[in-house]
């Protein structure tokens, strides 16, 4: 994450705008970028299946616009109930007959377009159940450290951090954000850090998707200059 270029996908791309649940017709706009408008379906949010488990996900119908070519693309947007109350997962792209497509990360209330998709399904599950599943809170994303050579910066989100159990060792967890500026693209992943790696000064600080696999690591030295080291000193001071 720190050394890496990062593309991202359309649904991972940065906002120019984020709609405030603009209308139009039967359609709400959700999230817009240079080249396509998102759209969901008014009345499509329901509970869904996921993996053989009953109403554990929720699910609402959108269409892509593609500006230049005035075209456009349905599909089924699907998230799991968990990630609503957590704050961050997977938003599933599915076929109209609900066969698996793609997935991005989201984290909610985020400006990415799949920030905003999953943003709308649980926003639209609590809109059905009359419960609130997470509250946005404000000055949550701290930052963290800066690539000196391109100016990407890291950043954690400082109300996920949490003790766990990480290869079997009492370990400290953090959501973070990588901001890649030439791109003008965001990545989300998980932090983690043995403690004792923590206590004694140096270890191996862990980057982890959220399906919770390994995606990268790095030694570090709490006191080093390199920017994994000035992230794991953050993430082992959030203990």
């Amino acid at each position: 994450m720190f050394v890496r270029t990062v593309l991202g996908v359309l649904a991972s791309a940065t906002l120019i705008h984020t709609a405030q649940a603009e209308e139009t017709g039967n359609w709400i706009t959700i999230a817009e970028t240079q080249k396509s408008v998102w759209q969901g379906k008014k009345g499509s949010g329901a509970l869904s299946n996921v993996d053989g488990k009953k109403n554990n996900g929720y699910k609402f119908l959108y269409q892509i616009k593609n500006k230049s070519k005035s075209t456009y693309e349905y599909g089924q947007v699907v998230v799991l109930l968990d990630t609503c109350r957590k704050g961050f997962g997977y938003v599933y792209y599915n076929g109209m007959e609900g066969q698996f497509q793609s997935k991005d990360a989201f984290v909610r209330f985020g400006p990415t377009v799949a920030d905003n998709l999953g943003t709308s399904a649980c926003s639209s599950w609590d809109g059905d159940t009359g419960k609130v599943s997470l509250a946005e809170k404000d000055n949550a994303w701290e930052f963290a450290a800066e690539v000196k050579q391109s100016g990407n910066k890291v950043y954690l989100k400082s109300d996920t951090a949490h003790k766990r159990a990480f290869k079997g060792k009492p370990s400290v967890s953090i959501l973070s954000r990588f901001d890649n500026l030439r791109e003008n693209t965001y990545e989300y992943t998980e932090l983690v850090i043995a403690s004792a790696d923590c206590e004694r000064g140096y270890g191996t600080l862990y980057e982890l998707n959220f399906d919770g696999g390994i995606s990268d690591k790095w030694d570090i030295a709490l006191n080093g200059d390199s920017v994994a080291s000035v992230v794991g000193g953050v993430v082992c001071n959030k203990r």
